[in-house]
């Protein structure tokens, strides 16, 4: 087999006088905060960085990832009727507001969350033609 049809193993990685500046060096690779904090592993990276920069009410309530941050910073925003029906996600807020607010025609024309369902799409037409 021809040496460039050969699969590279990895066997002769590193032969060559000078290759080892080659590969890269994760820690290069870090935000100056976890370099200087010799932070080397990039999830523990991730993790300090949050405990650093996340939002204040994330902080306050002692949040430890993105993830709850971000459930807590949009239960925060949502309505009263939505806090008051215990609801912390964004589209099921925006349903029961929708289904407490929506114009009388809208819910007449299938409308379910605020966009309006074939069939009453179909149902507006006949109504609008005669």
């Amino acid at each position: 087999m021809p040496f460039q049809n050969q699969p590279f193993t990895g066997e002769h990685e590193g032969d060559f006088p000078g290759q080892e500046h080659m590969r890269p060096d994760i820690k290069s690779f870090l935000p100056p905060e976890c370099q200087t904090a010799a932070i080397t592993d990039e999830g523990e990276c991730k993790k300090f960085l949050f405990t650093r920069f996340a939002p204040e009410p994330c902080r306050k309530a002692g949040t430890t990832t993105e993830e709850e941050c971000k459930k807590l910073m949009i239960a925060a925003r949502l309505p009263k009727p939505c806090k008051d029906a215990g609801l912390t996600d964004e589209k099921a807020c925006g349903d029961l507001m929708f289904s407490q607010n929506a114009p009388k025609e809208c819910v007449e024309a299938g409308a379910r969350d605020g966009n309006v369902s074939e069939r009453g799409r179909r149902r507006a037409g006949r109504d609008a033609s005669g």
